[in-house]
């Protein structure tokens, strides 16, 4: 056998050129450097390498997060550095426009005698050589310019910024998508209806509705109908943005830019919120080839949304409310802001530029807010009816009223929210689709999650009616197909969310943990804090629901006297709203419940720190007649329960009457006894 270097009998072998060996070491070189470091990690794609031969994906907490910058390798057996200390190497402008076109495009240059590597940004050296050289695009190859070493101390940089675009591609990509949502579909949206050869059916369908159709995933489609159009509609600004658009969507930014300028030429043939939409393209289509950085990017989308006016001034303020409505925690603020968001809802429906899309847009997000309201109401109303007949039997009409309204205002949610979908569905915009089937899930999981909570409450086990489960399962399965197919990330995340929350309302809390460590690193990653810190929450075991069953869990090891003794002075004025709106305004006084809940606590801590044979005597004429309940402060007295010993006098004054009570009766009993704490 020979083992040695001779290999004649073997044959002719294709030889190993030096370019390959290079590459070849300085990916060896790459992933030794690596080896360890947890953040980055190097996949190796060289398999039909265009011109990428890797990428660098992020981990976050010890979870992949799909968010990757794609990695070009350039080696020399020796480098020479330039009068400045960096280094040139040059490299086809094919190369460099091919890596533009990806996410996050990074040159990684290694220098075989000192191992060592440098790096440049691909966007960076597209912007320099834009500055220096403007015809750079012309020219079969270009110089790139390596400044900075690539260590192990330059990764956290790396990482940022890979983080940083990959949040800014999300952004877009769904700032871009969400847009469509106005606009008119004249056709199903899938690969069939879209097999169009009619040169008239084509440009009505793209005048109509392109833009739609290349949100919802049909980029290529779209770009074989412009092709059997003629000239003159080619060129028109509503089709050369439709263009554009499909353009960027397949990668081809340069591409794109073209077709979006030659729209912007004829930006007065086009509306308002269409021209919006066309400039915040150009930006995107700009920034993806390096023409702005992600400052620049983030500026310009500052500066036009300081700007908005009609129409998209009343968008942004119904969106504001929303938040706004998200954000707050006071059930009569609450109110007051769906309030707010019904009236800015009707502006928009009124509006002489508001079409069919539109409105139902704005429609959906008044049906999520009141959704969310009309669970709210009825869970209080039904709290409410159970409180005042355990206090006054003989006077629960106003508050069975109350009940009933309330069920009928969720009966009345459900067929707005029913007339909703039929209408995305008529519209055929699977944007607007998945945004009503979300907001159906959220309010249906909503209940379901109120049910198992009074189910906690009681002790009892809870198990989801079936009819419901397959319902909601049924609705789950729609919206993700959707969601896929128009490549709609934060749709897919807010639905992977609200699987959890079904998940653990169901009891599942194995398969809502499997769930949320999925969900977890690719939602920080994406910036979807709000979505990330919900998984968080569940992987960690402090959702509302573990929490809430905790407590209950721990009020079970505690005496009423103790756990009343250590309420908060917020606690007790929550619960005197409460009260109050269960009694009513008059009779009832908010000052005077407040200091009847406060006399609670503090007889409650007597007992704690006291003795707990000390009971209050109440005057039940002030407290028990509906008609007079809490317009005044009830009067006391004390008694002991162990010596029936009492209060000679009553008095609304309850530390008086308490210690009155202990000078006279406690401080010589050898009886005394405090629950303790």
């Amino acid at each position: 056998m020979n083992s040695g270097g001779d290999t004649s009998d073997l044959g002719p072998l294709p030889i190993s050129d030096e370019k390959a060996e290079l590459q070849r070491e300085s990916i060896k070189a790459l992933n030794a450097l690596l080896k360890g470091h947890d953040a980055i990690i190097f996949r190796d794609e060289r398999v039909e390498d265009y011109g990428v031969d890797g990428s660098f994906e992020l981990k976050l907490n010890r979870r992949m997060t799909n968010f990757r910058g794609q990695v070009q390798m350039k080696a020399a057996g020796r480098l020479t550095p330039l009068v400045d200390g960096s280094f040139s190497h040059s490299v086809r402008t094919a190369n460099l426009n091919y890596l533009l076109n990806g996410t996050a495009p990074i040159y990684i240059l290694y220098d075989l005698q000192k191992d060592e590597f440098w790096f440049t940004w691909a966007q960076d050296e597209s912007r320099r050589l834009n500055e220096e050289t403007p015809n750079w695009r012309n020219q079969e190859w270009i110089a790139l310019n390596f400044t900075e070493p690539f260590t192990l101390a330059s990764l956290p940089g790396i990482h940022a910024r890979i983080m940083k675009e990959g949040r800014l591609h999300r952004q877009i990509h769904d700032s871009l998508a969400k847009a469509t949502g106005s606009e008119a579909v004249v056709l199903s949206i899938d690969s069939e209806s879209l097999s169009i050869t009619d040169p008239i059916h084509a440009r009505d369908v793209l005048l109509a509705s392109g833009v739609a159709i290349v949100a919802s995933g049909f980029p290529v489609e779209v770009l074989d109908l412009l092709r059997l159009l003629d000239a003159e509609i080619r060129e028109t600004a509503r089709i050369q943005m439709t263009a554009g658009y499909a353009e960027f969507t397949r990668g081809d930014h340069y591409s794109a830019l073209g077709h979006i300028r030659r729209a912007l030429a004829r930006k007065s043939e086009l509306s308002a919120r269409d021209r919006s939409f066309l400039v915040t393209l150009r930006d995107a289509a700009e920034f993806h080839i390096g023409l702005i950085d992600a400052e620049a990017y983030q500026q310009r989308l500052a500066v036009r949304s300081q700007t908005l006016e009609g129409l998209e001034a009343l968008e942004a303020r119904q969106d504001a409310l929303r938040h706004r409505y998200l954000g707050e925690k006071d059930g009569d603020s609450r109110a007051a802001i769906v309030e707010k968001l019904r009236e800015v809802t009707a502006e928009i429906l009124g509006h002489p530029d508001s079409h069919r899309g539109l409105k139902l847009d704005a429609r959906l997000l008044l049906l999520f807010l009141e959704g969310m309201q009309a669970n709210i109401q009825t869970d209080e109303s039904l709290f409410y009816s159970e409180i005042r007949e355990f206090l006054y039997p003989s006077d629960t009409k106003s508050a069975t009223e109350n009940l009933q309204n309330a069920r009928c205002n969720q009966l009345g949610w459900e067929q707005q929210a029913d007339e909703a979908q039929r209408e995305a569905y008529e519209l055929r915009h699977p944007v607007l689709i998945v945004q009503a089937l979300i907001i159906t899930l959220y309010v249906r999981i909503g209940r379901l999650f109120e049910k198992r909570m009074e189910a906690i409450n009681s002790h009892q086990s809870y198990k989801v009616p079936e009819p419901a489960k397959t319902s909601i399962e049924n609705i789950f399965n729609e919206a993700y197909r959707l969601s896929h197919s128009s490549g709609l990330v934060e749709g897919r995340l807010t639905l992977d969310k609200l699987k959890i929350r079904f998940l653990e309302v169901q009891g599942d809390i194995g398969g809502a943990k499997a769930a949320a460590e999925k969900l977890y690193p690719e939602a920080d990653a994406m910036g979807f804090k709000a979505i990330a810190e919900e998984a968080s929450e569940v992987l960690e075991d402090r959702t509302l629901l573990m929490r809430y069953e905790q407590d209950i869990a721990q009020s079970d090891l505690q005496h009423r006297d103790q756990l009343q003794a250590t309420q908060s002075d917020e606690q007790l004025s929550r619960m005197a709203m409460h009260l109050l709106k269960i009694i009513g305004s008059p009779p009832a006084h908010p000052k005077k419940l407040l200091g009847y809940m406060r006399s609670l606590r503090f007889i409650a801590q007597e007992r704690c720190g006291w003795c707990h044979h000390l009971q209050l005597l109440e005057n039940l004429t002030q407290t028990k007649d509906p008609a007079i309940a809490f317009s005044v402060s009830p009067s006391r007295k004390v008694i002991c329960d162990k010596f029936n010993h009492i209060s000679s006098r009553e008095s609304v004054d309850v530390v008086a009457i308490v210690e009155d009570f202990k000078h006279d009766f406690c401080h010589s009993c050898s009886a005394r006894d405090p629950r303790g704490y």
